[in-house]
């Protein structure tokens, strides 16, 4: 049997190999302003081959809604072969109409879940310190897109998450 730690070690290399997803909830007094949009859900997806973390917001945590989230993370050439999330019964049901093969986290076992966690707060986080950075002082909650965006295309050692399965591809 393999230990749950020996599987979160193994990395994949390629795009679409392992995905893990998670939601992020705005939580507030639910005040509103005018003109700002009121998505209080959001689906974050992080490949873990490449790095790529992307955000979605979406009107609620309906399948529906995450089916609508999960389409856009992988390209009409690209296949997301597996997908690691929490027992999300919507997550799950999103996974399976896609045609993503599903793996889940031990409930009631937070560190076995502890990547898609991150990167959930990796996105809260960042969209909020955008938002305060901005000076922003409205109700808006920091979806995290334009974090999102950024990260992606930053470098490290000349290689982005945007970059980084082509670069594996002519290597490997």
């Amino acid at each position: 049997m393999i230990e749950p730690d020996a599987i979160e070690q193994e990395i994949p290399v390629r795009f679409g190999a392992q995905a893990t997803a998670g939601h992020l909830i705005k939580n507030d007094d639910g005040e509103e302003d005018d003109g700002i949009p009121t998505d209080t859900n959001a689906v974050v997806l992080l490949d873990r081959g490449t790095g790529w973390i992307d955000v979605y917001p979406k009107g609620s945590k309906s399948t529906e809604h995450t089916v609508e989230a999960f389409q856009p993370s992988a390209g009409a050439k690209d296949n997301v072969t597996s997908c690691y999330c929490d027992g999300a019964l919507e997550l799950k049901a999103a996974a399976r109409q896609c045609a993503w093969r599903i793996s889940t986290a031990t409930p009631g076992q937070p560190q076995t879940n502890g990547v898609a966690e991150r990167s959930v707060r990796t996105v809260k986080e960042g969209g909020s310190c955008g938002m305060a950075q901005s000076g922003y002082q409205g109700k808006y909650w920091g979806r995290g897109e334009h974090f999102c965006f950024s990260k992606n295309i930053a470098t490290a050692d000349g290689v982005s998450s945007y970059t980084a399965d082509k670069q594996r591809s002519l290597q490997g």
